[in-house]
């Protein structure tokens, strides 16, 4: 692999590192004769009710983004493992066991490891993007990845899944998630990568934001 797509391939990363988010103005002001403020709080009844309503509603968002995310990256999964599977049953020399799957801006899916050739690597890639379900699951593992980072830090509000790409590889993905829930009892009552992804939507947050943080820098 030569050095400029070793350099492409880190620039979504370094893109990721070098967020930087200017600090709000303090003092705020909204319509209906409501301040936000940092030193107090000062709003009519309507216009209370009515910012409890938007935030309720942006949470409800969040946590329907989550419930999407969850879905997809186990049909990502699934969908990605019966590729290999197919591959391998019509070249049984070839082995695909350490190759992982990541997704480039323009939304084409991508091998990475495993010590393909370059001719393989081509051949196997034009079969894999010709599986739109595969591409628009992994999509949606992206937006859920976002929206996660979003709820979880303002220092991410500027982030687009564009910056995601290239970042996720959809099986380190899941096992870095997977370990988050160690070897106690709620790893016993979720023993399978299947049952901890398709755990509580604010669990499956929890989690994946932990296992987020050795590749992307979270401000807490």
């Amino acid at each position: 692999m030569s050095g400029n797509t070793r350099h492409q391939e880190r620039a979504p990363i370094e893109k990721l590192r070098s967020v930087q988010i200017e600090p709000e103005d303090p003092d705020i002001q909204y319509e209906k004769e409501m301040t936000i403020s940092k030193h107090t709080v000062e709003m009519d009844p309507e216009a209370y009710a009515e910012l409890t309503k938007v935030l309720s509603e942006d949470f409800a968002n969040h946590v329907k983004d989550f419930e999407q995310a969850q879905s997809a990256l186990v049909t990502s999964l699934d969908l990605f493992e019966q590729f290999k599977a197919e591959q391998q049953a019509f070249n049984p020399h070839l082995n695909l066991n350490s190759v992982d799957l990541t997704q480039n801006e323009d939304g084409t899916l991508k091998l990475i490891g495993g010590g393909l050739s370059g001719g393989q690597r081509r051949e196997l890639e034009e079969v894999l993007n010709s599986n739109d379900e595969l591409k628009a699951s992994f999509s949606q593992v992206h937006e859920g990845i976002l929206s996660a980072l979003q709820l979880h830090s303002s220092d991410f509000d500027t982030l687009t899944v564009e910056d995601l790409h290239g970042t996720l590889k959809l099986n380190e993905l899941t096992e870095k998630y997977s370990r988050q829930f160690g070897s106690g009892g709620l790893a016993q009552n979720m023993p399978t990568h299947r049952d901890k992804i398709m755990a509580d939507p604010l669990l499956f947050f929890g989690m994946m934001v932990d296992a987020l943080k050795p590749r992307v820098s979270i401000k807490v």
